[in-house]
């Protein structure tokens, strides 16, 4: 198996090295240390896995070009933690494995053998959170505005740059209340934060991304709205994914 992988800290390349060249089945290509590389070295080595360290740089937009990139190549991210809908998102962006970086060497070995087998790797805790939970989607308006109210804008403020009136942004702002079942503005950009790997970064008036930035096209909501934290028991591996249960607003 030829893996390559991606890590922006120093120490942990060191150990993968290590770990990985004490295997007879598992040899790393190359070690990336900058995401936006990370498509073009991928398309150059004919590698089965490519193991990807969370970092603020790790996007939805970065998954689809290493898709493009490596079609055939499987991808397994390393966390410390992450959100049920941000895993949502990443597992819908061709993600086959989820694991994290709390446990033991051994076990990273083992998700990238049961991955390169075919299976996909999720802890069960994860897969509950998918059959409790709705995906919602968004009209890009409405992507738009969650994008600026999870920085804090104000209505006045998000009016301004999306050039409309103050009130179309009340109407909008309570219409996804009612469709995303959320109280008020703070919990909607909670939402938003919780579901969002890469946020824009551009606030020009026709809030347009750049070629690694997307807005959100869907809102996943997980009824238990638990954090995927570091573990207290063991992990399971699934050989499928269960099907999320999709159920549209009223």
């Amino acid at each position: 198996m030829v893996i390559v992988a991606y890590t922006d800290e120093p120490l942990i390349a060191s150990a993968l090295v290590s770990l990985i060249n004490a295997t007879d089945d598992i040899r790393i290509a190359q070690i990336c240390t900058s995401a936006q590389a990370l498509p073009r070295i991928l398309q150059a080595e004919a590698a089965d896995i490519v193991l990807v360290s969370m970092s603020p740089e790790v996007n939805t937009p970065l998954l689809h070009e290493l898709r493009g990139a490596a079609p055939n190549t499987r991808i397994v991210l390393w966390v410390h933690g992450i959100s049920a809908g941000i895993a949502h998102h990443f597992i819908e962006g061709g993600v086959r494995g989820i694991l994290r970086k709390t446990y033991p060497p051994e076990m990273l070995l083992k998700c990238l053998r049961k991955v390169q087998e075919g299976e996909l790797w999720f802890e069960k805790t994860l897969t509950s959170s998918f059959l409790n939970g709705r995906s919602v989607r968004l009209t890009p308006r409405e992507g738009q505005m969650i994008a600026l109210l999870s920085r804090g804008l104000k209505n006045k403020e998000i009016s301004s740059v999306l050039n409309i009136c103050e009130g179309s942004v009340k109407v909008y702002l309570s219409r996804l209340y009612e469709k995303l079942g959320v109280k008020d503005r703070f919990e909607l950009a909670l939402f938003g934060l919780r579901n969002n790997p890469g946020s824009p970064t551009g606030l020009d008036a026709d809030f347009a991304p750049g070629p690694r930035e997307t807005l959100l096209q869907s809102i996943f909501l997980d009824g238990s709205e638990t954090k995927y934290e570091p573990a207290r028991s063991n992990p399971r591996t699934v050989s499928t994914l269960p099907e999320t249960r999709r159920r549209r607003p009223a």
